[in-house]
């Protein structure tokens, strides 16, 4: 009996060329999805739409950078909340904590999601696997792993995957950052039958690879 792999949809919003941009620093999560998964790309609204109007639509989505949060994609957004709502899986990821701006990442988690995520700081540390925020199996995810990343404040601990421990040290710290030991760059939280995740992880560190193939359900 075949067995028919799971359809995972990047969301690329914007010019196609952009996806040269997320192969070339996203290469090892790209590699990790073919080989789990059927990978296809959308670019526009109209793209996605025609995917998740399939009569089976795609297992995940990541959105690999933050066009969606313009006012354009609206509808988009409305139809990628009742996604989730129905089962789906979205993960923010790629490049969209590295472009987006601080203060539309609050308004668009707040506005689409009704989530109070917002951005936090902007350092390099080691982060440590919160095992009791897991929904399944933690095989396969790194018990700790170094990222420099977007930080989000306003995260319930319950969610957080990663999180700051007494062995943390700071490191690149970005001008006019403070530390707030409660903020994660990993979170991945129920939003009615499906889930929402967010990476800030901004250079595609091979523990992140992992988490994404978990909040996916492909290891």
């Amino acid at each position: 009996m075949t067995t028919i792999a799971p359809e995972i949809l990047l969301l690329s919003l914007g010019n196609r060329s952009s996806r040269a941009d997320v192969e070339q620093v996203h290469g090892s999560l790209l590699h990790s999805l073919d080989s789990r998964s059927n990978v296809s790309w959308a670019f526009t609204a109209r793209e996605t739409f025609e995917h998740l109007d399939r009569e089976a639509p795609p297992r995940g989505i990541l959105i690999a950078n933050p066009t969606i949060v313009h006012p354009e994609y609206d509808e988009l957004s409305t139809k990628l909340v009742a996604y989730v709502r129905k089962g789906g899986i979205v993960i923010h990821g790629g490049f969209f904590s590295t472009d987006i701006r601080p203060d539309d990442l609050g308004t668009y988690m707040q506005a689409k999601w009704d989530l109070p995520w917002k951005a936090g700081s902007y350092y390099r540390t080691t982060l440590y696997l919160n095992q009791e925020a897991i929904p399944r199996s933690t095989t396969g995810l790194l018990s700790s792993y170094n990222q420099k990343a977007v930080f989000l404040e306003g995260v319930n601990p319950d969610v957080a995957w990663y999180v700051i421990s007494d062995r943390s040290v700071v490191e690149s710290l970005a001008p006019g950052s403070e530390i707030n030991i409660l903020e994660t760059p990993v979170a991945f939280a129920r939003a009615g039958d499906g889930w929402i995740g967010y990476l800030g992880d901004v250079n595609g560190e091979v523990g992140t690879v992992a988490v994404i193939l978990k909040m996916f359900g492909l290891t």
